[in-house]
């Protein structure tokens, strides 16, 4: 019997790769601002090891329960949760100054107060800390967000500018998503 020939996919957004792109390494603090069901958390708590700490950061409780539980599944005890609105600046309860990379992956689209939430994400930042934005490219194809609700990569840029902290680099996502870096 013949075998079906191999087919290779460009895989959706891998957030193992992306954050390989960041040059994280152990000891670092992360804050993930909206952070879902884990998809950032995880291979973040990993990269920075038993002496970091990532912050999982979202408004709904059961993303945050389920976030712990694949932390505890993992064998990860470096991830701390926050319930908060990060529109809201200082809600996050996560002191000024002290952390290495925020990541906000998928959330930019999701509000209209993007300035507060790049406020927030300044306020958090150490002096030279980065920012990891990974949003949907303003493209239309049949899945994600209404194209009218993406944020194109130049109001992003524009945005983070104004917040205090300018553009240091993109990282590879896949084809429906950007990915751009910022330091304070």
């Amino acid at each position: 019997m013949d075998t079906p020939p191999q087919t290779t996919r460009q895989p959706f957004v891998d957030p193992a790769v992306i954050l390989n792109g960041v040059s994280l390494v152990q000891g670092d603090v992360v804050a993930d601002f909206g952070c879902g069901n884990g998809f950032y958390v995880i291979p973040a708590a990993q990269l920075v090891g038993a002496q970091g700490k990532v912050w999982a950061i979202d408004v709904l409780p059961q993303a945050l329960e389920d976030t712990l539980s694949k932390a505890k599944m993992n064998g990860l005890s470096n991830v701390q949760t926050v319930r908060a609105n990060v529109e809201k600046v200082g809600t996050t309860t996560i002191a000024e100054g002290t952390v290495d990379l925020v990541i906000l992956a998928n959330i930019l689209h999701q509000s209209q107060m993007r300035k507060e939430i790049l406020a927030e994400t300044a306020r958090v930042l150490k002096k030279g800390g980065r920012v990891l934005v990974v949003d949907w490219k303003k493209q239309a194809v049949p899945f994600g967000p209404a194209v009218a609700q993406r944020v194109d990569e130049q109001e992003v840029k524009t945005s983070c500018q104004q917040a205090g902290m300018s553009q240091s680099g993109s990282v590879d996502t896949d084809q429906y998503h950007y990915g751009l870096l910022f330091t304070k």
